[in-house]
């Protein structure tokens, strides 16, 4: 089985993720996403499945895969807005995610932003880059 792999949070984050997939005796090529579509077109119907991240799914990717070898679909992540989950169905491509993959990393970003409203940091920032703290 061929494997392309653009999820960059799965490529950036050490883990037995990786040597689960690295096991398996796939081949694997790896691009840093999210892909375009211009970029999937010619590509997509080598492989067996994707691993990705927020790469343009279409309905013409979509098709152009399952005209070659695509079979499966996995979203390293949660949201699946970037794939179209339609054509996915009607051309018979399973598409799935990971949920909770991330909800620590969510959490902690929530938790920072509500921090940073807070304590008007964004607005101190802008006033600071100005020249306003002497």
């Amino acid at each position: 089985m061929k494997i392309l792999l653009t999820s960059t949070s799965f490529q950036d984050t050490p883990g037995t993720h990786h040597d689960l997939l690295n096991s398996q005796g796939f081949i694997i090529d790896v691009l840093r996403g999210p892909v375009k579509e211009e970029v999937l077109l010619p590509i997509i119907a080598n492989y067996d499945a994707v691993i990705c991240g927020d790469d343009e799914y279409t309905e013409a990717v979509l098709t152009k895969g399952k005209q070659g070898k695509l079979k499966y679909i996995s979203k390293y992540g949660v949201g699946l807005d970037r794939i179209d989950l339609v054509a996915a169905k009607k051309l018979e491509i399973p598409v799935t995610n990971c949920p909770g993959v991330n909800q620590v990393s969510v959490a902690e970003h929530v938790l920072a932003l509500l921090f940073a409203f807070e304590k008007n940091i964004h607005i101190q920032y802008e006033s600071t880059k100005q020249g306003s703290w002497k």
